[in-house]
């Protein structure tokens, strides 16, 4: 699973962290690219998965994403979760994505993507604070709390396929 530091692994910590209700973003740096770890880190209230291999750009920009609220996973995580959650979702299209606009939905598809707001931003030609509008409307929209379930709702409802 993890590998143990001499405090126990970085799981653990999150875990009693999180029912200390800690306010703090976490951001996993790890080796450990098993996609039921990643879930649980995520769960456990990770904010973000980066794995040592990755660049230190990637880290340093995982870092600020994490600061800002956001969700960014390591490429090869995201990669490895993606294929499992699709295996996982229900065929055919969901209901719920017809709540969204669809400039809503280009937002949600990026976001599952891993493209932080400025990204999004960049691509959509739309400010960064526009950006943190519709993922506003889109956690209303669809009852959600944060930016996670977001990423995990397209994922798991299929979305990022069927917009193709």
């Amino acid at each position: 699973m993890t590998s143990t530091s001499p405090g126990g692994s970085g799981l653990e910590l999150l875990r009693k962290l999180r029912e200390a209700k800690k306010k703090t973003a976490f951001l996993m740096l790890t080796v450990e690219e098993d996609e039921k770890v990643v879930i649980q880190a995520i769960l456990e209230g990770a904010r973000g998965y980066v794995l040592k291999q990755d660049s230190p750009e990637r880290l340093l920009r995982s870092i600020r994403a994490c600061l800002s609220g956001e969700v960014l996973l390591s490429d090869l995580v995201y990669s490895r979760i993606h294929h499992l959650v699709k295996k996982a979702a229900p065929q055919g299209r969901s209901t719920i994505w017809e709540k969204l606009s669809p400039r809503e939905q280009e937002v949600v598809r990026l976001l599952a993507q891993g493209k932080s707001n400025r990204e999004i931003g960049e691509l959509l030609f739309i400010s960064e604070k526009t950006v943190k509008n519709h993922v506003s409307n889109i956690l209303q929209k669809l009852g959600l709390s944060d930016r996670r379930e977001i990423i995990f709702l397209a994922l798991r409802e299929g979305f990022l396929e069927e917009a193709k």
